[in-house]
């Protein structure tokens, strides 16, 4: 924002400073004499809109200075990052239950390996055959020997 001489201004150069809550930091300052920070908070008017962070302090001569930061860009970046944050954890969940899933079909797929070799039964036969374990062949004891009294 270009400089502006106070004699020229016509009106006020940031109308939402009400809304703001600039105008009641300015106020306890000029009244107090100490300064004060006003936290981030977004300004909007009819023709600017952004995040910004003042400091705010009296002169010896009894005026009102207000000192800003536009912290827009840092805003956007966090809520960047916060998103990114939020892809990632959803990523990292679900890898975690595929993850899971995967480990149980290998962990039955061991179990059904060791009772078909434990029982001798052929692989054509037994329910190793498959990448997934359903109920018809479960449990490979059942399904799987030969010979033997059902249960």
């Amino acid at each position: 924002m270009p400089w502006r001489r106070r004699d020229r201004v016509r009106g006020p150069l940031f109308p939402g400073v009400g809304e703001f809550g600039l105008l009641e930091v300015f106020r306890r300052v000029w009244k107090t004499g100490k300064p004060e920070r006003h936290p981030v908070a977004l300004y909007r008017d009819a023709r600017l809109e952004g995040w910004r962070e003042n400091y705010v302090y009296k002169l010896p001569s009894g005026e009102i200075v207000a000192v800003y930061d536009d912290v827009t860009e840092r805003r956007k970046m966090e809520g960047e990052i916060r998103r990114q944050a939020a892809r990632t954890e959803a990523l990292v969940r679900t890898a975690s239950h595929l993850n899971a899933q995967l480990d149980l079909v290998r962990v039955l797929k061991v179990v059904c390996e060791e009772t078909r070799a434990a029982l001798d039964v052929p692989v054509a036969s037994s329910c190793c055959t498959t990448t997934s374990v359903t109920c018809s062949t479960w449990p490979p004891a059942r399904a799987c020997h030969r010979g033997l009294p059902s249960a």
